[in-house]
């Protein structure tokens, strides 16, 4: 007769028979518990940064309303405390580089001139 050897549970700790050779934990439930903490730890990141991208968001919607783009001065972003290293994504138009964030395109006119449009 062949003896089981106990296992210890990647997740809990706890010592189990496995039923399996390469059974790593006890149960459904703890498998489940051990990938979700790991899911969160490594997507807690992404949360945080998608909350600041949310506050520029909101500071972009406010100033340009219901129209379709908007020429403002870089100073007034810098006292609504927009983030301007935060972007989804970079453009470049014939040398001029525009800058996205979701459904807004951020363009430098001159250092300190900026047009923003809703795409």
């Amino acid at each position: 007769m062949l003896m089981k050897r106990m296992k210890r549970c990647k997740a809990t700790g706890n010592l189990f028979y496995p039923r399996r050779e390469n059974q790593k934990f006890e149960n459904n439930k703890a498998r489940c518990n051990f990938y979700n903490k790991e899911y969160r730890k490594m997507y807690s990141e992404i949360i945080k940064t998608n909350k600041l991208m949310f506050v520029n968001y909101k500071i972009l919607n406010k100033l340009i309303g219901f129209r379709n783009y908007i020429e403002i001065e870089k100073k007034i972003l810098n006292r609504l405390h927009y983030n301007f290293s935060l972007t989804t994504g970079i453009e470049d138009e014939d040398g001029l580089k525009s800058f996205l964030l979701y459904n807004f395109k951020l363009t430098f006119i001159t250092t300190e001139k900026i047009l923003i449009e809703k795409l």
